[in-house]
């Protein structure tokens, strides 16, 4: 999967590149106040979802719960996964989509991103759908409004770091 994830954020630097988007314009530069801003929308993000998946248990009992991965890989290994999986994905379903599609607006961007967000993860199951969709909203909006990936990078690492590691 972190073959596929490089090759895709190959392709986005190359994109980028030819459109002469300069990627320093995506804000990716860390800071303390960005990393803070990170992890304040982890928090902000995970008590929606938790409302998301506790509204869902309402309708459709059970159907939408939080798993945990569990794995005989090494912590380094995962927490190597942890940290190039949200690079990846946050260049190419945050940065990338809300940048080549702003021109038609707001809305148009950040539901291209969530829904392209989502359909990555739905190997997931009715998880993705439910909890994945929202996310990417979520960090679209963010995105859009701050244009900083750093941010939704610490978000997402935390996000991993607490599935590959549970409780």
């Amino acid at each position: 999967m972190a073959i596929i994830e490089l090759l895709g954020l190959a392709v986005t630097f190359w994109i980028a590149r030819a459109r002469s988007w300069p990627l320093a314009a995506w804000g990716f530069q860390p800071s303390w106040k960005s990393t803070g801003a990170g992890i304040i929308l982890c928090l902000v993000t995970v008590l929606a979802l938790s409302a998301i998946t506790a509204l869902a248990n309402v309708f459709f009992p059970g159907t939408v719960h939080h798993r945990h991965s569990v794995s005989q890989l090494s912590s380094s290994v995962l927490v190597s996964f942890a940290v190039i999986n949200p690079v990846c994905e946050e260049i190419i379903e945050a940065g990338y989509f809300v940048q080549s599609l702003q021109r038609f607006g707001m809305w148009s961007a950040v539901l291209a991103s969530a829904f392209f967000r989502a359909f990555l993860h739905a190997y997931q199951g009715i998880d993705a759908a439910v909890l994945i969709f929202p996310l990417g909203l979520i960090f679209g909006f963010v995105y859009w409004k701050w244009r900083r990936l750093w941010p939704l990078f610490i978000a997402h690492v935390l996000f991993d770091l607490t599935a590959y590691f549970p409780r």
